[in-house]
C-alpha cells in the first residue's frame, strides 16, 4: 500500500514542526539542509565486509579490533572491525593482525547492512 508516499522522481516539500528559532541562528540559511532515507533492509544489522587501503600518510599502527570511526554514506558509526586478507584466489582469508600501509585489506564488523556501491571513509 503507497498511498500517501511519494513517487520516485517527484519534488515535495517537507514541513519541519518543533524546531526552535534559534535553529536558524545555529545552522544559517546559506548551507543545504540534507535528508536522507534508508532502503528497506537498512535498518538491519549483520556482519558486512569493507576493502580498505590505508595510506601511508598516517603512522600510527592500526590493530585489528581497534576502535574506528566509520563514515558510510549518510551513516557514521564507531566500531571495532577484524582485518583479513584481500585474496580473491582462495575461499579462506588469513586473520590479520594490522592494517597495513600501502596494502588493501578486508574489514569485517557487525553494523548496519549497506548495499553497494557505498564510500567509506
Amino acid at each position: 500500500n503507497n498511498e500517501g508516499c511519494a513517487a520516485v522522481g517527484w519534488y515535495v516539500t517537507i514541513v519541519l514542526k518543533g524546531v526552535p528559532p534559534t535553529f536558524l541562528d545555529v545552522f544559517g540559511l546559506c548551507r543545504p539542509l540534507v535528508l536522507g532515507s534508508l532502503l528497506r533492509h537498512e535498518n538491519k544489522m549483520s556482519v558486512v565486509h569493507y576493502t580498505l587501503t590505508r595510506t601511508a600518510d598516517y603512522l600510527e599502527p592500526i590493530k585489528s579490533k581497534d576502535e574506528l570511526v566509520f563514515f558510510c554514506g549518510f551513516r557514521r558509526f564507531v566500531t571495532r572491525p577484524i582485518f583479513s586478507e584481500a585474496s580473491m584466489r582462495s575461499e579462506k582469508h588469513r586473520f590479520e593482525r594490522f592494517l597495513m600501509p600501502g596494502r588493501t585489506s578486508v574489514a569485517s564488523a557487525f553494523t548496519h547492512v549497506a548495499f553497494p556501491p557505498m564510500p567509506v571513509l
